[in-house]
């Protein structure tokens, strides 16, 4: 048995739907697999639907975004089956947070760099949106503007910025853990040694140990921080998916299955949701 425990749809910023990712979990032969849309389960369901009838075991899952000292930090939660309302309650709160945020950025990079918007497309993706997505509605709008002016335009430097709302990592461990949740730290490598020496000091259950973007040194480091700290070990891809279905090779991102965990590492993962 293998698992990928961190992937996207486009309830968050993925490309693809809840149907195509799980197809493509499955294609990829993997036994268990999770949909962590970003602030977002609205995919769940349909995921172990879909995955019961693959013979898939599908973890519920989200990846929440939080900042500690101005540096984002992005921590996973796993549940065993039902998501607490309480939990629900607060992911609809950021839903509705970052659609308003979304609204407000489109319309001052109407107003204030002249560029075209389609807001009602933009607005009409069912999903938690991002800068991401508007980054795709400015080059559908403008083809001719180029990567690098996106990325400026939707900087905490330009002047249509509006700041998302900041909740600390620590809130949300102690939320995924006060609602019978696994709370992991996604991708520890993007973050900096101080902040994940931080993380640590919370009452967190795993470490996201294999990633695609780790050197064989990179896993061996983390492999062996779970274990002075008494750590699950997970895997994620990260898929977000590109127009051929893979994952982008020019950004940190894998294809489904690039990134697994299997043996006692997958075993001690399952022991622990199914004891939620």
């Amino acid at each position: 048995m293998k698992a990928d425990l961190h992937s996207h749809t486009n309830y968050s910023d993925g490309l693809y739907d809840v149907d195509f990712v799980v197809n493509r979990a499955h294609e990829k032969g993997l036994d268990v697999f999770a949909i962590t849309d970003h602030d977002t389960v609205k995919g769940v369901n349909r995921a172990i639907e879909l995955g019961k009838s693959l013979g898939m075991k599908i973890i519920p899952g989200v990846e929440v975004s939080t900042h500690y000292m101005g540096h984002p930090v992005h921590v996973l939660g796993y549940f065993k089956d039902t998501i607490p309302q309480n939990f629900l309650d607060y992911l609809n709160d950021m839903f509705e947070k970052r659609r308003k945020r979304c609204f407000d950025m489109a319309n001052n990079i109407v107003n204030i760099y002249g560029l075209k918007m389609d807001i009602d497309r933009l607005m009409s993706n069912p999903g938690n949106l991002t800068r991401a997505h508007m980054a795709r509605e400015m080059v559908l709008s403008n083809p001719s503007i180029t990567s690098d002016g996106t990325r400026m335009l939707l900087s905490e430097n330009s002047a249509a910025y509006i700041p998302s709302t900041i909740v600390t990592p620590k809130e949300i461990v102690k939320l995924i853990k006060d609602n019978n949740g696994l709370a992991i730290i996604a991708h520890p490598s993007l973050y900096e040694d101080f902040v994940v020496n931080e993380v640590l000091t919370y009452p967190i259950d795993g470490i996201e140990a294999y990633y695609p973007t780790y050197l064989h040194h990179d896993v061996n480091y983390y492999l062996d921080l779970a274990s002075k700290n008494n750590l699950i070990v997970t895997a994620g891809s990260d898929f977000h998916g590109d127009k051929k279905g893979r994952g982008n090779e020019h950004d940190k991102h894998g294809d489904i299955g690039t990134s697994t965990i299997d043996g006692k590492n997958l075993e001690i993962f399952l022991e622990r949701i199914n004891s939620l």
